[in-house]
């Protein structure tokens, strides 16, 4: 293994303690705080879209994407990239093989089992299977992603080498 390979796998590790941090000590936030936290986000989400796209998208986008749905997203995103960090770790361990994507899926649906775990005992919080099916489905997006990407290519490679042949 190379040097640089070494030290892609060490970043990947720190990446995924971090955003398991981040994401866990989210959870860990009473009920009024963590409403409070995900309305300021949402508000600047709002501001955002108010600022590039003008008042009648802003308006729509309220209308639309609503504090909950947009809590949802938050999970769906926090746990994609999760899901993108754990899969290039397993790629550069092990490379392609089919277990990683058993590996991956046991990983992402544990850590969200564990984030609605941690919710279940705090002031405030429930904790929702749903919760832990969105978490999943965000942390799946990056593994579906870098399973079909390979084999697009390797399907493209062989078109391409079929054709060259027949000339």
């Amino acid at each position: 293994m190379t040097t640089k390979r070494k030290v892609f796998i060490i970043i990947l590790s720190i990446a995924i303690v971090l955003t398991l941090a981040f994401i866990w000590t989210r959870s860990l936030s009473t009920g009024i705080k963590s409403a409070e936290e995900s309305n300021n986000a949402y508000d600047t989400s709002v501001e955002v879209v108010r600022d590039v796209a003008g008042e009648h998208p802003a308006e729509v986008y309220k209308e639309t994407i609503t504090e909950h749905i947009f809590r949802k997203l938050a999970h769906f995103f926090e746990y994609s990239v999760l899901g993108l960090e754990v899969n290039l770790l397993f790629l550069c361990i092990f490379g392609y093989k089919p277990y990683n994507i058993l590996w991956c899926s046991i990983f992402g649906f544990c850590s969200g089992g564990i984030d609605e775990l941690i919710q279940y005992f705090i002031v405030g919080r429930n904790s929702r299977f749903l919760d832990v099916i969105i978490d999943f489905a965000g942390f799946s997006f990056y593994t579906i992603i870098l399973t079909i990407i390979p084999i697009i290519i390797v399907l493209t490679k062989k078109k391409t080498d079929k054709s060259e042949k027949s000339e």
